[in-house]
């Protein structure tokens, strides 16, 4: 079943625990029904702290941290909540992002198709 769905990403920076070990590997699981609705509510581009709560609710695991909490979320780099992100968009609509956008010529200005993968 899709909601049942899990994926690891890899992490750039990870997070470093107090013993200086450094955790690079997470676990995803795709959101729930109640997880996407909430989300849906806002009808606008979401605040971080959104996505620190949406991220924290969706990951299975950090490395040694099982279900890590918003504030481990938060002190991820960017980057690797990006990565993160990235990770949810493909356990919910697969690896090829579409994308339809004008040609920049502007004596052609044709729709142009272009097809890419979440890795690209």
């Amino acid at each position: 079943m899709w909601s049942d769905l899990e994926l690891e990403v890899a992490l750039s920076r990870g997070l470093i625990d107090t013993q200086g070990t450094r955790y690079r590997h997470a676990r995803l699981r795709t959101p729930s029904g109640f997880e996407e609705a909430t989300l849906s509510r806002t009808g606008e581009r979401l605040a971080r702290q959104d996505i620190h709560g949406l991220l924290s609710a969706c990951l299975q695991r950090i490395g040694g941290y099982e279900r890590p909490g918003v504030d481990l979320v938060a002190a991820l780099s960017r980057s690797d909540q990006a990565r993160l992100l990235f990770g949810l968009r493909r356990l919910l609509f697969g690896e090829r992002i579409l994308v339809v956008t004008r040609c920049a010529n502007p004596d052609c200005a044709e729709a142009v198709d272009v097809g890419m993968t979440v890795d690209e």
